[in-house]
């Protein structure tokens, strides 16, 4: 299976699409009811809401290409985004995760250094191959050369051990409710990295000064 990271574009709105509900009512639907899983990911969502959702936020796509030497895609294996707005269940546990006193309203400049990763979705049908640490990874690595220093997230219980093994830890169980239904999800948060030094490319010509 070879796929590559590409920014996200709307004409794969409909894979998206179909990628969370399937992958929802497949994977997820170990852990909720299917009422719950219905809520989370309807069949009748509207593909163009995946344009309000990620446009506007750095998103991107791993896509799986036709041939390892190919530049065709033939389908979206998952997708992540980020957006520098927290909601607002979420902002009181920003000072606990940036190691100050908890605070529900936390001050301005913190919350400018926590970004939120709204979404990481990885299709039911290439999981456990490294789709889902790449994507993070680029996520994470494109946030801390913008300065931010940690990244918040709600995560449903069937993705705990995969956000655990990357780094995540929770910093407390929180409902989230999707639609009608209350779905329990876990906030978790992870200091980042600072980003990787600049590789500077040095001139294969001596200084002449």
């Amino acid at each position: 299976m070879v796929f590559e990271l590409k920014p996200y574009t709307t004409e794969f709105n409909e894979q998206i699409n179909d990628l969370v509900y399937h992958t929802v009512h497949t994977i997820c639907g170990q852990f909720y009811t299917p009422e719950q899983c219905e809520a989370w990911a309807p069949k009748s969502t509207n593909k163009a809401v995946w344009t309000d959702r990620l446009e506007d936020n750095y998103s991107i796509m791993a896509l799986l290409k036709k041939k390892p030497t190919s530049h065709t895609y033939v389908l979206v294996c998952g997708f992540g985004s980020i957006s520098a707005e927290v909601p607002v269940y979420l902002q009181g546990f920003v000072e606990d995760l940036l190691g100050f006193s908890r605070a529900e309203v936390p001050n301005p400049e913190h919350l400018s250094l926590v970004c939120n990763l709204t979404y990481l979705y990885v299709g039911y049908f290439c999981q456990r191959v490294g789709v889902g640490s790449l994507m993070l990874t680029e996520l994470e690595e494109h946030a801390a050369k913008e300065g931010v220093r940690a990244f918040i997230t709600a995560v449903p219980s069937v993705a705990l051990k995969f956000f655990s093994a990357q780094g995540y830890h929770k910093l407390q169980a929180s409902p989230v409710e999707a639609l009608s239904q209350n779905i329990p999800h876990y906030v978790m948060g992870k200091i980042l990295p600072p980003p990787p030094p600049e590789k500077v490319k040095r001139s294969r010509y001596r200084d002449q000064y």
